[in-house]
């Protein structure tokens, strides 16, 4: 897919709301093309709190110039206290922490409810 993007100047959007995450970072789009021909969209809304309604866009600096310019000519009104409170969660590393301990009771619910089906006679579901 990237390499088609590539010869047919396409540019991919890659919207993963859980791009955050610590898992399989290697297999995202983005990654694999170091945003040359693609833009990854996330979103701390999924992973903070719903209420936030901000993300973020990582690009090639030029596209990133264009959007930015488009956000404020588009934009009427952002919050300027959630974008402090963003700001201030990802500089002083507290998002990071977050995103660990989150990964964690998600990874140990999942295990929790993997060991449960098993019990129950459904092994089969975790066959790959």
């Amino acid at each position: 897919m990237l390499r088609v993007a590539t010869r047919s100047n396409l540019v991919i959007v890659e919207d993963d709301p859980f791009a955050d995450l610590p898992m399989g970072a290697a297999n995202r789009l983005a990654t694999l093309d170091q945003l040359n021909n693609v833009i990854s969209i996330g979103t701390f809304s999924k992973t903070l709190s719903a209420s936030l309604r901000s993300g973020f866009i990582a690009a090639r600096s030029d596209r990133i110039a264009t959007l930015a310019e488009l956000k404020m000519l588009t934009t009427v009104n952002s919050s300027g206290h959630v974008e402090r409170l963003l700001h201030r969660l990802l500089v002083d590393g507290r998002y990071d922490r977050h995103l660990k301990r989150l990964w964690q009771r998600t990874e140990a619910a999942a295990s929790r409810v993997q060991a449960d089906l098993s019990s129950a006679g459904h092994q089969d579901l975790f066959r790959h």
